[in-house]
């Protein structure tokens, strides 16, 4: 009673042409209409990732202020532009401040050392979602709904999120932050029942998301916001007009991962994406399956990331040879692809089917 509501948008057009034609024509839509234009000087940098959820920053698969430091030496080196602290920089999810152990300091001198070696500076967060062992979920366990997820629809706990939010923007000085939402299902809202009327809590879950990342992004104009919700979960066009860049993980070995992108960017142009080659555990520490099919993956298709496993712990647990390979890769990517990235056509040589292509 006495609600209004508005469907998601449809975006409908008709092409005349072949397959390419029509992705392409995709792409240009994506382009002018629907992707937000990213802050000035810090469009398809390259981003180097310090996981500390798949065993590549110490023996213990933590990650801690040496082992950062020593990434950060490292991402200077092979001509990264942006550090990203990936999941694992906090105690547990829902409470995000450094873990007391591993940055007993906090961040700052973290974020002074990005600095210092010419780095901007990320972190990986979730607000949306809190762990059962935080302060918030004891707090307000009201607030709590299946998988930890935090029912949005209570005007108090999205005021909550949407502050948290900020705070981390603020507090961290952050150039980008990626925000994750790891649920693996579309029916985290539930069934509610209002004024008699059982529905379903997901269409408002997301209008309320929705305006959350809407006015982070008009509120911080210099701010990369990336999607990144288990491999782009929610990877519609709703959420492509909220977020510059979509984050591509989990499961990304070879060759499935080009298969994953094939499929990919039928709908979105390259840019959009920012992937994890070869993100996978028993990738350690710069033993990709194919240097050189990586480095050509890594660097050619989407916005760059590299990741500490496909490189060494450290500088000098890596051959000067093979630091001379990124270096390079990131010079042909800077002076030739990232110029044409944000207009180049996308041709797929093979459908995309449900046998990969």
């Amino acid at each position: 009673p006495n609600e209004s509501a508005s469907s998601p948008a449809v975006h409908l057009g008709v092409v005349a042409g072949d397959f390419d034609t029509a992705v392409q024509a995709m792409h240009t839509h994506v382009r002018m209409c629907v992707r937000p234009k990213l802050p000035s000087g810090r469009a398809h940098l390259i981003q180097y990732l310090a996981p500390g959820d798949q065993g590549y920053m110490d023996a213990h698969g933590r990650m801690d202020e040496g082992a950062i430091y020593k990434n950060i030496d490292l991402a200077a080196e092979v001509g990264s532009e942006l550090f990203i602290l990936d999941c694992g920089w906090f105690a547990s999810r829902g409470d995000y401040r450094p873990h007391p152990e591993r940055f007993p300091e906090g961040l700052d001198p973290v974020i002074s050392y990005c600095r210092k070696k010419g780095l901007l500076f990320g972190i990986w967060t979730e607000p949306e979602r809190a762990e059962s062992n935080t302060p918030l979920y004891r707090q307000h366990p009201e607030w709590m709904m299946e998988k930890n997820n935090i029912d949005v629809t209570q005007p108090d706990a999205a005021a909550y999120v949407e502050q948290e939010l900020h705070r981390q923007i603020e507090e961290y000085d952050l150039d980008l932050i990626r925000v994750a939402y790891d649920t693996h299902s579309t029916n985290e809202g539930g069934v509610t029942e209002r004024h008699g009327v059982r529905e379903n809590n997901y269409w408002r879950q997301m209008d309320v998301a929705y305006g959350i990342y809407r006015r982070a992004q008009k509120k911080y104009p210099q701010l990369v916001m990336q999607n990144c919700a288990a491999g782009i979960g929610r990877g519609g066009l709703g959420m492509a007009g909220l977020f510059h860049e979509g984050y591509m993980t989990d499961g990304l070995w070879m060759p499935q991962v080009v298969q994953i992108f094939s499929g990919r960017t039928v709908g979105f142009p390259p840019e959009t994406f920012v992937i994890a080659h070869n993100a996978v555990r028993e990738q350690l520490f710069g033993r990709p399956s194919n240097f050189d099919t990586y480095l050509r993956c890594q660097y050619t298709l989407g916005v760059p990331q590299i990741l500490s496993g496909m490189i060494a712990p450290s500088v000098d647990k890596v051959s000067p040879q093979r630091i001379q390979s990124f270096k390079r890769y990131a010079e042909l990517y800077k002076n030739f692809i990232r110029p044409i990235l944000p207009v180049a056509k996308v041709y797929h040589h093979e459908p995309v089917n449900s046998r990969g292509g």
